[in-house]
């Protein structure tokens, strides 16, 4: 996956206006210190900063309300809307962390810290052996359903139809079909254009799900305009995920993760709850991108291509973002997250492939 394609935090809600209209169903966003409510009664914007989230004193059974500051109301009720909202307030509000640590208690905290230390032991050491024996179980249409539904939220919130002109779609999608023909690897895969929908975010960029769904963006399309090489090769790392089964390889090492944190603390309620916000906002590990990279230089070498093709996309990211940043914009969706290999090394692990291409040992 390229960097920068992580869903903000959401969650489902009641809004009630001011003026005492009826509640209205709304989904709610946290994306760049804002609060975004959006929903067929409300549209709006609210700052993060200065909000009064409520706190473990004021809930009332499984009530949870958050009042803005012109007298509106979000509310959410009944267990599992409260559960949810519970993570979702943990990722974005300020009950969480130290000053939620500090009310539960030092024993509470140092049991924190053993079970983070206990949880860390088992994901290095035998969590990846053990989403490998579950995966082997994961019907096929499960993973494919798991995939359309991810795609689905991310049509709802971010992603819009492609506008992409169709000859151009065909002529990319041929020439990945001719690609893997002539790797000799034939993959089962769903090939989607998508745009971002507010024009931004998630801006030029390439992703798979499970099932084998890859989605690229027109942005991307445009960013590699006259590089198809290079597209070629950033679809070829998606596609790289997609043979792999990264995305449910993901999934079901943070359902692992998750099952064992309720274990450990007794509260499966608010930690199965809170599962989907975690899994949605999950980024592949450095391993599954080092994989995925040598499978899209892998596809062009087999179709006699340099694999410094792909080098085209770095350069051209690092001048987009040079852009961005002297427009004054932010960007929140960088092309860096911590998951990924630094660019350097990305950059130097090509090179290096296309040089022992160019020169294979005696």
């Amino acid at each position: 996956m390229l960097p920068g394609v992580t869903p903000p935090p959401t969650v489902s809600a009641e809004y009630l206006a001011a003026d005492g209209t009826p509640a209205q169903p709304v989904r709610v966003l946290a994306l760049n210190g804002q609060l975004l409510i959006q929903g067929a009664g409300a549209d709006r914007s609210v700052a993060l900063r200065g909000l009064r989230w409520p706190d473990q004193a004021a809930r009332r059974g499984h009530l949870r309300e958050l009042v803005l500051p012109d007298g509106a109301r979000l509310r959410a009720t009944g267990a599992a809307d409260s559960a949810a909202w519970d993570a979702w307030q943990r990722q974005v509000g300020p009950g969480s962390g130290w000053r939620a640590l500090r009310w539960a208690g030092l024993g509470a905290l140092l049991a924190g810290l053993a079970a983070a230390l206990l949880l860390w032991l088992a994901y290095a050491q035998g969590l990846p052996l053990a989403a490998r024996g579950v995966l082997a179980l994961v019907p096929t249409e499960l993973e494919a359903r798991i995939g359309r539904a991810t795609l689905e939220g991310m049509d709802g919130e971010q992603l819009a139809p492609s506008t992409l002109p169709p000859e151009r779609r065909r002529q990319l999608e041929a020439r990945v079909a001719a690609a893997l023909q002539r790797s000799g690897t034939p993959l089962a895969y769903d090939l989607q254009w998508r745009r971002s929908r507010d024009g931004r975010h998630p801006g030029p960029n390439a992703f798979a799900l499970p099932g084998g769904t890859v989605v690229v963006t027109d942005e991307l399309v445009q960013l590699l305009e006259g590089a198809d090489d290079a597209l070629l090769g950033v679809i070829g790392h998606e596609l790289g995920h997609v043979r792999e089964r990264h995305g449910m390889r993901l999934v079901t090492q943070t359902g692992l993760v998750t099952l064992a944190i309720g274990a450990l603390i007794g509260d499966y309620g608010s930690v199965l709850a809170g599962a989907p916000v975690l899994l949605a906002q999950g980024a592949y590990s450095r391993d599954f991108e080092r994989e995925a990279d040598d499978a899209a230089i892998a596809l062009l070498r087999a179709n006699g291509l340099s694999p410094l093709a792909l080098l085209t996309l770095f350069e051209r990211l690092a001048a987009r973002a040079g852009q961005t940043e002297r427009a004054g914009e932010p960007d929140a969706w960088g092309i860096a997250f911590a998951s990924h290999p630094p660019d350097a090394e990305r950059v130097a692990r090509i090179r290096a492939a296309a040089a022992s291409a160019a020169h294979p040992p005696p």
